[in-house]
Formats: structure tokens, sequence, C-alpha cells
């Protein structure tokens, strides 16, 4: 297990889940009527949140069978999206969940390559 791998494990076993109230709230917000659904791009609430850094609702995504390895219309997944614009916990939350970290978009974009150009 590498020392990125052993970290997500940390992270994971760390968190706090929201509230089944505020996790609805949160996708009511958002435009999503449920933890599974897809806006018009493809696009999840687990991509999402992800994208805005939202860890404790990534976290109960994840807890309520969200996909960690979907893509959108453009094959970028949430960790892609983390890596853009998340936080580290996120990354690592995500990496824990078993996201693929090599996976390709369909511009040949890893999240790997988003995550080092954002450093």
């Amino acid at each position: 297990m590498s020392a990125l791998h052993r970290r997500a494990a940390e992270v994971r076993s760390a968190g706090t889940f929201l509230a089944v109230r505020e996790l609805a709230a949160w996708l009511s917000q958002q435009d999503f009527p449920g933890p599974q659904a897809r806006d018009a791009n493809g696009e999840t609430p687990l991509m999402r949140a992800a994208w805005q850094g939202e860890d404790g609702v990534v976290e109960a995504l994840l807890a309520h069978g969200s996909d960690p390895g979907a893509v959108n219309d453009d094959g970028n997944n949430a960790l892609w999206f983390a890596c853009l614009h998340g936080g580290p916990a996120t990354i690592l939350r995500l990496v824990g969940a078993g996201t693929p970290i090599d996976h390709a978009n369909d511009d040949d974009v890893t999240c790997l390559k988003i995550g080092r150009a954002h450093v």
C-alpha cells in the first residue's frame, strides 16, 4: 500500500457524516433530485461536491453509494474535479474510496496532471 493510499484510509476513517437532512438540503440547493442523479453534462452530485471542496458532502455521498469512478460526458471523474478545485482531504477521501488516480478524460488529461498543474 502506497503512502497516498495509507493517508487516504486515515482520512476515510476519521470523517464525520452529514445528517440525511443536511445532505438532502445540499442536493436540493444544487438542483439534484437525489444522490445518484446527473445534470445535463452527466455530472453527478459527487463530482459537484468534489469540485466545490465539500468534503463532508463527498463523505456522505460515498456513504450513500455514489460511484467514485463515475465519469461525466467529458470523461472526468470526481477526483479530477477535486484535483482541479477541491482540497486535500477530499482528494484523499476519493482515493481511499477507490477512485482511479490514473484515469484519463476524453482529452487524455488525468487527475494527476490536473493536480500537478494546480500545486
